[in-house]
């Protein structure tokens, strides 16, 4: 027992942490920042930053693996090919958030230097259209406003994201906060 070392003689904190420019903001990490307004937040938003910070858990994985065989035709690569639809159940810090900004990222065409530690590049779509829903940013009543767009229901706020042809044929219905007819 006399050869055991602390946790400060082992561990080297990293560069970030020693310059004292770590804050709270960086240990709750919102999707919702990262996609509507990721100023000072860059630890989420560069994916660069945030996939040198993040470590490749089994569980991260396997969802990007899962979403991406799928997105990219390829089911049969999925970790779990009979399901496709992911129920975390993990408590505060357990990786949920995480692992919907690292989809985000590798949908929106970002390819990290350390990709390859999170999974097969060759599952990862050409191009991908993207949008994000955190619920409890949504406001039916007095809206959301982003890039000078406001939007009433989650309907609306997809079309935003996806850009303005989807938006205007979902405008009218979301102005009226009505969930679109199957044909839109």
């Amino acid at each position: 027992m006399a050869n055991l070392k602390n946790i400060r003689e082992t561990c080297t904190p990293r560069a970030d942490v020693l310059k004292g420019r770590l804050v709270d903001r960086h240990f709750a990490a919102q999707l919702d920042q990262v996609v509507r307004n990721g100023k000072g937040y860059e630890a989420y938003t560069d994916a660069e930053s945030f996939f040198d910070l993040t470590y490749p858990t089994a569980g991260l994985k396997e969802l990007l693996a899962g979403t991406f065989a799928r997105l990219s035709g390829q089911p049969e690569k999925a970790p779990s090919a009979e399901h496709a639809v992911y129920r975390y159940e993990t408590s505060f810090g357990g990786g949920k958030t995480h692992g919907l900004i690292a989809l985000w990222h590798l949908a929106n065409g970002a390819r990290p230097g350390n990709v390859d530690e999170f999974i097969d590049s060759g599952l990862l779509p050409d191009d991908c259209q993207v949008a994000a829903i955190v619920g409890d940013s949504l406001d039916p009543v007095n809206g959301l406003t982003t890039d000078g767009v406001t939007t009433y229901t989650m309907w609306g706020e997809i079309a935003r994201q996806l850009g303005p042809d989807a938006w205007e044929k979902m405008a009218q219905s979301d102005a009226e906060r009505t969930s679109p007819g199957k044909q839109t």
